[in-house]
């Protein structure tokens, strides 16, 4: 499935839309991680984002998981370690949600 055909109907015009890291940190990043970068794919992410910003990780249900593929507990098994949290939850698909990681509020900047 093409994420990105999916929920761009729903993106504001003036949405950026790219698959590289910029200077002015990301509101969101969306990502459908393998196993294999799961050890360093939060930790790039978090430097990443605005402080502000979330993480979005796309995995497979449990009934529709293949042996290997991702899974909430090892998703948030590696973003825990990095100060990232879950906090919230979509359905993308029949098949497919995402789970939403922010920065722990003790790591944010304080107003």
């Amino acid at each position: 499935m093409d994420l990105l055909a999916v929920i761009q109907p729903y993106l504001p015009e003036d949405v950026t839309v790219t698959n590289q890291p910029t200077r002015a940190g990301a509101h969101f990043i969306l990502l459908r991680p393998d196993e294999e970068e799961l050890d360093t794919i939060f930790r790039e992410a978090r430097e990443w984002i605005t402080p502000e910003g979330a993480v979005w990780v796309v995995v497979k249900k449990k009934p529709y998981r293949d042996a290997g593929e991702v899974s909430f507990e090892a998703a948030q098994a590696a973003a825990l370690p990095t100060g990232l949290v879950d906090n919230k939850e979509c359905a993308i698909s029949d098949t497919e949600y995402a789970t939403r990681y922010v920065l722990r509020r003790d790591l944010r900047p304080k107003r």
